[in-house]
């Protein structure tokens, strides 16, 4: 079977690996990378079947690992189950080495006793990210590959338009230009704003808001600004943190707590506290007996250099925050760390937190 590795970092390459076994509808073939996450769950990872035709073989595609488990299966007859099963390990030298699994242990232990690698953070797939794909689409590959996508391609532009111009922009002519301002104006921004004018990028941020915070933040007005905190608070977050004030953030924040909460890392640290003073409540679900957590000595690093933004939402009162931290994710401070927030803070926030400290002699 023909496979081609790309490098996109040190540890990380994509795997292409062509699917040679008939054409049906039901047959659904799927390729699968299984990692264990940092809590020793076994965790898949799908990847992207590109050129499913009659009678041609088609591309997968997955980012992988050395020593990755990859897995790839289909149908072998209509209807629920009856699948057929390939194991593969990603080698140190990145190739393929087929596995020959204990079908007996497989049917008794799953596939955990086949995994080798761990991960923290689960790889983003070519088929959930698409501009991961169009950038994919847009390189060199081997003649067979190329050979498949070319099919794909061609297919989206027959078939699935508003798919090809989403992933294969640059093959788009001036008529399918036009035609994507006219019906797609969030792919027109994403893709075409610099062969827009002024008037036309106005009038895509009129029939797409989410689009316009996304690519053209600098042309909405006043009002849309406002609508967008409403609307699509996620998108505000993604894309506009670092033009949003304060209060604004807050209300985002709010708005779309979860992306707030996940975005925070990529923001300076005085808009970490305020992200993480807001978004932190609604993660008691995933956060039980937090106090010995990472996630707990970043809110009591985040309360000690920026006290200002956790008090501001909590009432400009550190017992209202300490007791809202208890409630909601069951973080006590103990008081010898307390003292050494003290010690810690910026001089002019200190008369607050020694008064609370009084308060609990």
């Amino acid at each position: 079977m023909n496979h081609h590795f790309k490098s996109l970092d040190s540890t990380t390459a994509r795997l292409v690996l062509q699917f040679t076994e008939p054409y049906f509808p039901w047959k659904r073939p799927t390729i699968v990378r299984l990692h264990f996450n940092a809590k020793g769950i076994a965790i898949p990872s799908i990847g992207a079947v590109l050129g499913r035709d009659p009678g041609e073989h088609s591309a997968m595609i997955l980012d992988v690992r050395q020593r990755d488990l990859v897995i790839v299966y289909s149908k072998i007859r209509k209807g629920v189950g009856h699948c057929t099963f390939r194991f593969y390990r990603v080698t140190d030298d990145w190739d393929l080495a087929l596995i020959e699994p204990d079908r007996g242990r497989l049917r008794t232990d799953g596939y955990d006793h086949l995994i080798e690698v761990t991960d923290l953070h689960q790889e983003r797939q070519v088929d959930s990210c698409f501009e991961t794909l169009r950038d994919f689409l847009a390189e060199s590959h081997p003649e067979w590959l190329q050979e498949i996508l070319e099919r794909q391609v061609a297919h989206w532009r027959a078939h699935k338009h508003e798919q090809f111009l989403r992933l294969a922009p640059s093959r788009a002519t001036a008529a399918e230009f036009a035609a994507c301002f006219s019906k797609y104006p969030l792919l027109a921004l994403a893709n075409f704003k610099s062969r827009l004018s002024k008037r036309q990028i106005r009038s895509c941020v009129r029939r797409s808001l989410r689009g316009g915070v996304m690519y053209a933040f600098d042309e909405l007005s006043t009002a849309q600004v406002v609508k967008a905190e409403r609307e699509c608070p996620g998108e505000m977050i993604r894309h506009a943190a670092d033009r949003l004030p304060d209060a604004a953030l807050r209300r985002c924040s709010k708005m779309a707590p979860y992306t707030a909460f996940e975005c925070r890392l990529s923001m300076p640290p005085a808009r970490q506290a305020t992200v993480l003073s807001v978004a932190y409540p609604y993660y008691t679900l995933l956060y039980q007996g937090i106090s010995e957590t990472a996630l707990a000595e970043e809110i009591i690093d985040s309360v000690t250099h920026h006290p200002e933004e956790w008090l501001h939402y909590h009432g400009h009162d550190f017992g209202t925050l300490f007791l809202a931290l208890r409630h909601h994710l069951g973080l006590t401070i103990a008081p010898s760390r307390l003292l050494e927030m003290l010690h810690r803070m910026a001089e002019e926030h200190r008369p607050l937190l020694d008064r609370y400290l009084a308060s609990r002699m």
